[in-house]
């Protein structure tokens, strides 16, 4: 097995393999792929890359359980000991629940987080304060529609609420294992036009709070571990970061942002 995993780790750009983890209510269906071609720019440049297969619509805990089965699947067939996590989103939060409680540290060497809701997003609140009678509707026909296109146990009401913001702003969100490194960057966009996805989120985000915002989630809500501040001063929302609805100038940006990000978990001998 170790002559195994040195072979392998010669032939990479890194010492262990990247996993994109996406956050909620995206996943790869048919044309649609939830970190469009940024998983193919980093091949490209030479790193060994994969997408986790983890429900779009799930609970922290099923998602968690679901990344700890992809990661320890990617290790038996590679022979390598751990992995890197690039989490999008709510996939901050399932990394995270995976270290905690799932012995995930034992499989993962680094989490860096993007635009993750460690303490929640407005949004969510709103969302889940429509009667009650709203709710249960639209949590039947979300988890219907995910079920069709590939979760296995979509839970919709479950993770609004554990989306919701938390009123623990000042307080640091806690690491528990230290044998990973933590890292985390934030975006920022003020402006509706630049993207229709977000348009209707970064509305609701203004209306409830007056903070830097990606549309979805608050800055300050973005820290965990090692924050490196934001990943561009120019305007990126919140689904932009992830190469979704981007114009030719922003994905050149973002695709900039994740090569560096891997240069620099090669450079620390991740």
């Amino acid at each position: 097995m170790k002559e195994t995993q040195r072979k392998y780790n010669e032939n990479m750009k890194t010492k262990y393999p990247i996993v994109l983890v996406h956050g909620a209510f995206v996943r790869n269906w048919l044309f649609f792929k939830c970190f469009g071609k940024i998983d193919k720019i980093l091949r490209d440049e030479g790193y060994d890359v994969y997408v986790a297969k983890i429900d779009a619509c799930g609970s922290i805990e099923n998602n968690a359980l679901q990344l700890k089965t992809y990661i320890n699947k990617i290790i038996e067939k590679s022979g390598v000991e751990k992995v890197n996590l690039i989490c999008h989103s709510k996939g901050g939060l399932d990394a995270k629940y995976m270290i905690d409680n799932l012995k995930g540290e034992e499989v993962v060497a680094s989490i860096t987080a993007l635009c993750s809701p460690f303490k929640g997003t407005p949004v969510a609140n709103v969302m889940m304060n429509q009667p009650k009678f709203m709710l249960a509707i639209e949590n039947f026909f979300i988890n219907l529609w995910y079920r069709i296109i590939g979760d296995k146990k979509p839970q919709a009401r479950i993770l609004g609420e554990q989306l919701k913001r938390v009123n623990s702003l000042d307080e640091p969100v806690k690491i528990i294992k230290e044998r990973v490194y933590y890292q985390s960057f934030s975006s920022s966009t003020n402006n509706v036009k630049d993207n229709f996805i977000d348009a209707i989120p970064l509305l609701i985000s203004r209306h409830e709070e007056n903070v830097p915002t990606d549309g979805l989630v608050p800055q300050d809500s973005t820290i965990f571990g090692n924050y490196r501040g934001k990943i561009s001063e120019e305007n990126l929302s919140h689904n932009q970061v992830i190469d979704n609805t981007a114009s030719y100038k922003k994905k050149k940006i973002v695709f900039e942002f994740y090569k560096k990000v891997a240069k620099e978990l090669a450079e620390r001998g991740f």
